[in-house]
């Protein structure tokens, strides 16, 4: 949750020394939170409910850590791309890059936090990053709703 917490913070700090601070970022901040709260649920329960069919712990709390631990690299990601004043290329391949390691993170996590066996370590690796993207693909859809709702 801080790292949520800090992602956030540090999007409302730059937009708002960029733009000045409004009621809309506000609003926008509070959105996102909710979003990438939302994201890390919905990930620590797809883990959990996914856990059992690969042999492995369906422990709640095991499944959130390795949910917040994979998450780590996506929210470094956004933090230096709303830092970093490179264009939206520049941010599109560092959040890819992001992507990418958390794919890495989650598959290194699993063996020892969710005690998955090694053989079935590849194919939950692939259910994670499939879901992943399709999670952070309905919740950037949400995302991009509620910012254009807000700017109405």
């Amino acid at each position: 949750m801080p790292m949520i917490v800090t992602a956030t913070l540090i999007e409302v700090i730059v937009s708002g020394i960029l733009t000045g601070i409004k009621t809309k970022l506000v609003w926008t901040a509070l959105v996102h939170f909710a979003l990438l709260s939302l994201l890390l649920a919905i990930t620590t329960s797809l883990i959990q409910s996914f856990a059992p069919r690969f042999q492995a712990s369906d422990d709640r709390n095991q499944a959130a850590k390795v949910a917040v631990y994979g998450s780590t690299p996506i929210w470094i990601a956004t933090i230096l791309s709303s830092l970093l004043p490179f264009g939206a290329l520049f941010s599109f391949v560092l959040k890819l890059a992001g992507l990418i390691y958390a794919l890495y993170l989650y598959s290194l996590g699993l063996a020892p936090v969710l005690n998955v066996p090694s053989a079935q370590r590849s194919g939950f690796s692939s259910v994670i990053a499939i879901m992943l993207f399709l999670t952070f693909g309905v919740i950037r859809l949400l995302s991009a709703g509620a910012e254009r709702f807000l700017n109405r």
